[in-house]
């Protein structure tokens, strides 16, 4: 699929950063107080402000798009998410053709396992007990978050795991979320690992 910056209508958009960050694109987005705790909570709210219906149809168009570019289609081995209330819900990406992982936290941080169909479609605990997938492996991320600007930057739930755990590896990032999560500008450190793509919906 061609690379955009701006979203057809009833579609979710999957863009090159660089494109992103036009001026015409930017004026569209919403700009908050830039401490991190009171995003955070703003973003909260606001998720749990959304319906089901919505997200769910939300997550489909972001689901659409994503197997339609080229990123995904070329990647073997994929991490995606199991969804957090209020997130974008991704486990219909599941497929037999790609080895599909997702992040369990642990004591030391993120360990990446390989995902069963049974875990994928019904959230089962047992994927503690799948497959360990070393980080090298990995083609494509695809990494929720609280909130993210169209320059890449994303802001996660305060914890840190996700950034400690891309700084480990080379694969292809994309940011997943809807439109309502987009900022103007965050407040970001050092250790905060940039998008190198973001899907919104």
């Amino acid at each position: 699929m061609p690379w955009r910056s701006q979203a057809e209508p009833g579609r979710a958009k999957i863009s090159r950063m660089n494109l992103l960050s036009s001026e015409s694109a930017v004026r569209h987005y919403i700009s908050v107080n830039p401490d991190k705790s009171s995003i955070r909570r703003s973003m909260r709210e606001m998720l749990r402000s959304m319906s089901p219906g919505c997200i769910q149809e939300k997550s489909r168009l972001l689901v659409a798009e994503i197997v339609r570019s080229a990123i995904w289609q070329d990647a073997r081995c994929v991490m995606i998410f199991l969804p957090m209330p209020g997130e974008p819900d991704v486990r219909s990406l599941w497929t037999p053709t790609k080895k599909l992982c997702v992040p369990w936290m642990d004591a030391d941080g993120i360990n990446v396992r390989l995902v069963t169909m049974e875990n994928m479609l019904y959230g089962t605990s047992s994927a503690r007990e799948q497959q360990l997938i070393a980080p090298d492996e990995l083609d494509l991320i695809l990494v929720p978050g609280l909130a993210f600007t169209p320059a890449g930057e994303r802001l996660g739930r305060g914890k840190g795991h996700f950034d400690r755990f891309l700084a480990g590896t080379s694969a292809i990032r994309v940011g997943v979320c809807f439109t309502e999560q987009l900022q103007t500008t965050l407040p970001t450190e050092p250790h905060d690992i940039k998008m190198h793509h973001l899907v919104t919906a």
